[in-house]
């Protein structure tokens, strides 16, 4: 099945079918057809590092939800994942496909989210971005099956020069795109753009592998 790439504004791709589906399958079956695969829980999707199990954010937008989720850390400065490789895979077929070359990879992470009480299809998780440092870099949101708990994207890019990152964004952020998970899907954008990841509604399931990294 062919890839295709639409660039919907400001340099952010979607990619279709970024990876054979001989692969896409593959995947999918190492993650959530093996019942040794070690998945971690995060008592917070958006914002863990910042606030404690059970602190409350104070989110001003009542349409967050920000619950527990699972993951798995592939690569966060070296290698934390047996399976490091395996997903390294994914950033070769991308590179090929768009002609953006990946220089020095930040982090490789799988989440898992599984419907929450009360979230309805117009939440999403805690609007963010990955990093905070000054050095430009890039993310890649690979989804890993067909799901829904769409991502959003916001207009809002970080300005790590002229502003200290707060997780709770007092102005309002408007959206710019709302991507559903289909399964060998992949979006692209820039890492300090703000974004936020989600729970799914009617779907059991909802995983996507999150690469950051810098672009040369």
């Amino acid at each position: 099945m062919p890839s295709k790439i639409t660039n919907v504004k400001d340099e952010i791709l979607v990619i279709e079918n970024i990876v054979p589906v001989s692969l896409q399958e593959e995947l999918i079956s190492k993650v959530q057809g093996d019942q040794y695969f070690p998945w971690f829980l995060l008592h917070r999707l958006g914002h863990a590092g910042h606030f404690a199990a059970g602190e409350s954010p104070g989110y001003t937008d009542p349409r967050i939800t920000d619950s527990v989720a699972l993951t798995h850390m592939a690569f966060d400065g070296k290698d934390k994942s047996q399976h490091y490789d395996f997903f390294r895979s994914i950033l070769y077929f991308f590179s090929e496909k768009t002609g953006i070359e990946v220089g020095n990879i930040i982090r490789i992470r799988l989440r898992y989210t599984h419907p929450i009480t009360g979230h309805t299809s117009e939440h999403y998780s805690a609007p963010h971005v990955d990093f905070f440092t000054s050095q430009p870099y890039s993310t890649l949101v690979y989804y890993m099956n067909d799901s829904d708990g769409d991502t959003f994207i916001f207009d809002k890019v970080f300005d790590p020069v002229e502003e200290e990152y707060n997780p709770v964004i007092a102005e309002p952020l408007v959206e710019l795109l709302r991507l559903t998970p289909k399964q060998g899907s992949a979006l692209f954008f820039n890492g300090h753009r703000y974004h936020a990841g989600n729970y799914p509604i009617n779907n059991s399931t909802r995983i996507v592998i999150n690469f950051d990294f810098t672009t040369i």
